[in-house]
């Protein structure tokens, strides 16, 4: 399993996305990390324009204005979720790891 942890500083900008992106494909991890990712709304479309797995689900806390933001994507033909707890300034994901179905 490769997981990657990355404090982006912001990830706002179209061109810094996709500078985010090709490395992410190249790296082929299985888990992303970002921290300080300054976006209040991490929906479909923006995750796309972040990480070119197909299949995928992620977790994230907001920033406040142009402060904070925590997201996690994963890759979900590879590893499932079975718990995620967003704390005031966290996000926790428990995975299976044995085929996602329970132990």
């Amino acid at each position: 399993m490769k997981i990657i942890s990355w404090n982006t500083r912001g990830l706002g900008s179209r061109k810094k996305r996709r500078v985010v992106k090709d490395l992410l494909h190249l790296e082929n991890s299985d888990v992303v990390m970002f921290q300080e990712t300054k976006k209040e709304v991490c929906d479909r479309r923006f995750i796309g324009s972040v990480w070119s797995v197909r299949n995928k689900e992620w977790a994230s806390f907001p920033a406040c204005g142009a402060l904070g933001g925590i997201l996690i994507i994963w890759d979900s033909k590879k590893l499932c979720s079975e718990e995620v707890v967003i704390g005031s300034f966290f996000v926790l994901v428990k995975f299976l790891l044995d085929g996602c179905r329970p132990l």
